[in-house]
């Protein structure tokens, strides 16, 4: 999937970018298509939704930032892929066919070979999520279950 140059630029103006410097495709999405965004503002990460948006996959995000805005509320001590507002208040921007949504890039790198050490970290990230999520309430009865759509592979 290509952003068109009109495009990218309604992008950086609805989420208030600031000046395109750079732009790359980020690989190894699933279903998503992510962008490297580098503006004046810093550096983004765009997400272009790889599947339609129905009910089903907006109840669905609007959970996704609900946790995410709750781990924030509750001081998560590592840094989340917090939604950008755009101009009209909204997370997700619906652009010729097209649902996207923003976040400031969270720098790191690929890890190929996991040591003891970085198993242990995520670990212990994986029981601070747990523990600050725990009384994260359900408000409706969206589902949750993603696991039946992925396909085993022998």
């Amino acid at each position: 999937m290509k952003l068109t140059k009109k495009e990218i630029n309604q992008i950086s103006e609805f989420y208030n970018l600031g000046d395109i410097k750079n732009i790359k495709t980020v690989s190894g999405g699933w279903v998503n298509h992510n962008f490297s965004f580098i503006t004046s503002k810093g550096s983004f990460i765009i997400r272009v939704l790889g599947k339609k948006l129905n009910k089903w996959k907006k109840d669905q995000l609007n959970f996704e930032f609900k946790i995410l805005k709750h781990l924030e509320n509750n001081n998560f001590p590592y840094k989340i892929p917090l939604p950008l507002q755009n101009i009209k208040g909204e997370i997700v921007l619906k652009l010729n066919n097209k649902a996207i949504w923003a976040y400031k890039k969270i720098n790191g790198k690929i890890i190929e070979n996991t040591t003891n050490a970085q198993l242990k970290e995520m670990a212990i990230a994986l029981a601070t999520y747990h523990k600050h999520i725990k009384n994260f309430k359900l408000t409706n009865k969206v589902e949750r279950d993603t696991i039946k759509g992925l396909k085993t592979i022998n």
